[in-house]
């Protein structure tokens, strides 16, 4: 999809860039506007696994907390 999605409309529809920066991102788009966010990653081991979707999930957890004062 790179050669059909340029880089402007990507970012319109995805939040792109580190955890940190997703969360901030996510914080500005959406703050005040709803109370509840699903987020998705890639399942790649069991719940609770170091490597796993947990541990890549909490520091865009952490940052998305920060970005709205929680």
């Amino acid at each position: 999809m790179p050669g059909v999605i340029d880089d402007v409309t990507l970012n319109t529809i995805a939040a792109v860039g580190t955890p940190g920066e997703v969360g901030k991102t996510l914080a500005m788009r959406y703050g005040g506007l709803v109370d509840r966010l699903i987020l998705v990653a890639p399942s790649d081991g069991a719940p609770g696994d170091p490597g796993g979707a947990d541990a890549k999930l909490l520091p865009l957890l952490e940052s998305l907390r920060a970005a709205v004062g929680e």
